[in-house]
């Protein structure tokens, strides 16, 4: 999918009302049951992240929130104890910030051995529909993401071992590009919607 797809079914999902894919109704859908959301939803949920509109973000990014970087230097340093207890304050914030839900699932598959954990599977979800939105290879082809740091988890993910290189602006667009030994490029696109 394209950065304007995303961003036109975002702008459908967040304000309008009459639509099933709604996001206060599916929302609502799963608040009261245990159901967990289709990869398409969590999708969703994990896109707008990237509205630059606080007042329409069903879910506020945590980019900014000291807490997930405290998480996160607890998770880089082997401290599941202390992800365990930061995590889920973060999780109330927003259950859907894949760094979030990658370091808390991680460490409470450490803790009960439970890789089946609705954590795991939300990221995993995520992960796949992110991935489905292009292969990195070409700026034309990159994979889109909301948040600032998920490339970092994705590459994780893909294996890629190269390091960040720069973050140009390509044809309007804010990329993320790694480069490896080989000279390998994967490209991630900023999804930044402005409403």
């Amino acid at each position: 999918s394209s950065s304007d797809d995303i961003e036109s079914e975002v702008k459908t999902f967040v304000t309008d009302s009459s639509s099933n894919r709604y996001w206060k109704k599916i929302y609502a859908v799963h608040e009261k049951s245990e159901k967990e959301y289709t990869k398409d939803e969590l999708r969703l949920f994990y896109f707008s992240q990237g509205l630059k509109n606080v007042n329409l973000t069903p879910f506020p990014s945590l980019i900014l929130d000291p807490d997930r970087l405290k998480m996160k230097q607890a998770a880089n340093s082997n401290r599941c104890k202390k992800v365990l207890k930061i995590a889920p304050q973060l999780i109330e914030k927003n259950s859907f910030d894949l760094m979030t839900l990658v370091y808390y699932s991680m460490c409470v598959d450490k803790k009960t051995a439970d890789t089946d954990n609705i954590y795991y599977s939300r990221m995993r979800k995520i992960v796949e529909s992110i991935l489905e939105t292009g292969d990195g290879t070409s700026p034309s082809t990159a994979i889109k993401i909301a948040n600032i740091g998920d490339d970092e988890i994705l590459v994780g993910f893909l294996g890629f071992t190269g390091n960040k290189i720069g973050e140009p602006t390509i044809d309007g667009d804010i990329y993320s590009v790694w480069e490896d030994s080989q000279g390998t490029k994967l490209y991630f696109d900023y999804v930044f919607i402005f409403l």
